[in-house]
């Protein structure tokens, strides 16, 4: 099969960057691939360039027509759009009717980071494109009962949370324990992910979220074996660390 793939919102990737979407779509590209069907990017350009100012509505139109020119040459079998919500939502596919028109990790939400002359137009977009798709493939159950309330029918929707190939057998619990030096008997807490600074537009990410899942922990009456383990790295791991360092000295 040809399969054209579309990421509105999701950045193609780059070296040392290491984010969900820039692991999962091309991991996604290369399993086709894998089994023997023929893919393409269907653009480039995304509506997340058009709404940060990256691009203009007249290069976005452009765009737009060129990848009707190149579809048509290409002519896929089927069209994935991974990562669309209302705030990026896919211009580009539903209204050339693709044979086969699936969304993977769809989301839906108000675009209020959107200016309102174009919120509307974005969330007719989405609505429509939603309304064309053979299939919606949503993450999380929570996102799959936002879409199921947006008018998504049941016979279309599935939740296909992403999948994590096991390194081998798994040690048991107390192994596991004297492996990292923690103590037997006592809770235990494990959080796991990317130490992430805030976003371009200044709203909080994960290592906030970390900040205060360690403030709350600390806070919470918990027993005094109580244990809050966080695995991972990145840029906000100094914050972390220095946070855990304040609330020790106190």
């Amino acid at each position: 099969m040809r399969i054209g793939v579309y990421t509105p919102r999701v950045k193609h990737p780059k070296p040392g960057v290491a984010s969900g979407g820039r692991i999962l779509v091309p991991q996604l590209i290369d399993g086709l691939r894998a089994l023997g069907h023929e893919v393409e990017y269907v653009s480039r350009v995304g509506t997340y360039d058009f709404w940060r100012g990256r691009v203009t509505a007249q290069e976005l139109a452009i765009e737009a027509l060129a990848v009707r020119e190149r579809m048509e040459r290409f002519d896929p079998d089927g069209w994935l759009v991974y990562g669309a919500s209302t705030t990026y939502p896919d211009l580009f596919g539903w209204w050339l009717r693709p044979r086969r028109y699936v969304h993977v990790n769809t989301g839906i939400d108000e675009g209020s980071r959107l200016d309102e002359s174009w919120r509307r137009l974005f969330a007719a977009a989405h609505r429509e494109s939603l309304a064309c798709a053979d299939a919606v493939l949503a993450f999380r159950w929570k996102t799959a009962d936002l879409l199921r309330a947006a008018g998504v029918s049941e016979a279309k929707l599935r939740v296909l949370p992403p999948a994590v190939e096991a390194g081998g057998d798994l040690p048991p619990a107390d192994a596991a324990r004297r492996r990292f030096g923690l103590p037997q008997d006592a809770p235990i807490a494990l959080c796991v992910g990317r130490f992430t600074e805030a976003r371009a537009d200044g709203r909080p990410w994960k290592t906030e979220w970390l900040l205060e899942l360690v403030e709350l922990f600390a806070g919470a009456g918990l027993p005094d074996d109580a244990l809050l383990v966080i695995a991972g790295d990145g840029g906000g791991r100094g914050r972390i660390e220095a946070k855990i360092g304040e609330l020790d000295a106190s």
